[in-house]
């Protein structure tokens, strides 16, 4: 055997397929399929564009609709190669489950107007999502796969067991809307999200090295937040018609004032959200970490939210006659927001106002 021989298993697999729209109504397959290995290109073609390619996409998906598609389900599988290094990020697979806007008390009867309308409006949807992630190489990828058709155990297996990451993440989001005082239209809205985790992050620090330690922790765990909001809004008109003869026929205005207040509480400290604290340095230097920082599907956002927003738009028209008939529509738009961000009401962090204007005019001759 020659010493500068050398032997290497190069693979390549390419497959690309729609599914015609016509077949299976309420469901879609595609697949787009581009993987080899990292030196395969190089190995095995004299084509200049691929000896330099340095990434590859695949991507596999499918989707269905379920009870008139209230419900819809959908598996979506992708890899992500680096040919220069042969590192590979793959999502096998990725299921979400869905559940359109839901009103379970559409035909609630009451005497009372605004409980009717508040029960009638009343609306729940639902997301959920689950992600199986694989960062490893190409070859120990394909020499995981060796091991599962042979049955024989492969040195790589262990590396490929040690790159997957999970987790699955749910939301709820529950709103209404109801008439108050008779002309001001109410929208409470709620959002409630829950993160699944089956792997946790441990740090400690190791007084004999010096140095902070970083674990995985294997087991189920979960974190939780939540936001509310509400808005307030409304319609005022004004008209004002001109006799006949005059040049000006008729102004109308319209004025929309709304109001919104959002709040969601701060989730980034505290041992019951997965906060904990760890020396990071000498001499006695001290950090807090989330135990959910490597979380697939992402953790509570950190920090409260507590802001105020007012807006008003104007909508003013001008119906002008002469030997054509003119229409001229004029349009102002004025916003003015106040947004407090603050740990606690009384402290309030900072203020911002703004006052955009924009003129809009508009001809028609008829």
């Amino acid at each position: 055997e020659s010493p500068s021989l050398r032997v290497s298993n190069d693979y390549s697999l390419r497959w690309n397929y729609t599914k015609d729209a016509k077949s299976r109504p309420g469901s879609n397959f595609s697949a787009n399929v581009n993987f080899v290995t990292s030196s395969f290109l190089k190995n095995n073609t004299t084509n200049y564009e691929d000896i330099i390619s340095t990434n590859s996409n695949s991507s596999i998906s499918y989707s269905r609709g379920l009870f008139n598609r209230k419900i819809n389900l959908s598996i979506a599988s992708n890899i992500n190669q680096n040919l220069s290094t042969g590192n590979l990020t793959m999502t096998l697979p990725q299921m979400t489950a869905s559940m359109s806007r839901q009103m379970p008390f559409k035909t609630f009867n009451a005497k009372n107007k605004t409980i009717r309308s508040f029960m009638r409006n009343f609306g729940v949807s639902y997301q959920g999502t689950f992600r199986n992630e694989i960062r490893t190489i190409d070859t120990t990828l394909i020499g995981g796969i060796q091991e599962q058709l042979s049955g024989k155990p492969s040195i790589n297996s262990t590396n490929l067991r040690e790159g997957i990451k999970n987790g699955i993440s749910h939301r709820i989001p529950i709103s209404t809307s109801f008439k108050a005082l008779k002309w001001i239209t109410v929208s409470p809205n709620f959002s409630f999200d829950e993160y699944w985790y089956l792997e946790t992050t441990e740090k400690k620090w190791d007084d004999e090295k010096d140095s902070l330690i970083t674990n995985s922790i294997k087991g189920f765990d979960r974190a939780v937040s939540y936001r509310t909001s509400i808005s307030l809004s409304t319609i005022l008109y004004g008209m004002k018609i001109f006799k006949k003869e005059s040049k000006l026929q008729a102004i109308r205005h319209v004025i929309r004032p709304n109001m919104s207040a959002v709040y969601s509480p701060d989730f980034s400290t505290g041992e019951e959200n997965g906060y904990r604290t760890v020396q990071t340095d000498t001499p006695q230097i001290f950090n807090s970490y989330s135990i959910y920082e490597n979380g697939l599907l992402g953790r509570p956002s950190s920090g409260p939210q507590a802001s105020i927003n007012f807006g008003v738009g104007n909508n003013l028209e001008i119906k002008i006659k002469s030997q054509d008939f003119m229409s001229l529509n004029f349009e102002d738009i004025f916003n003015f927001f106040f947004s407090p961000i603050c740990n606690n009401f009384s402290n309030f962090g900072s203020m911002n106002g703004g006052m955009p204007f924009s003129i809009f005019l508009i001809f028609s001759i008829f």
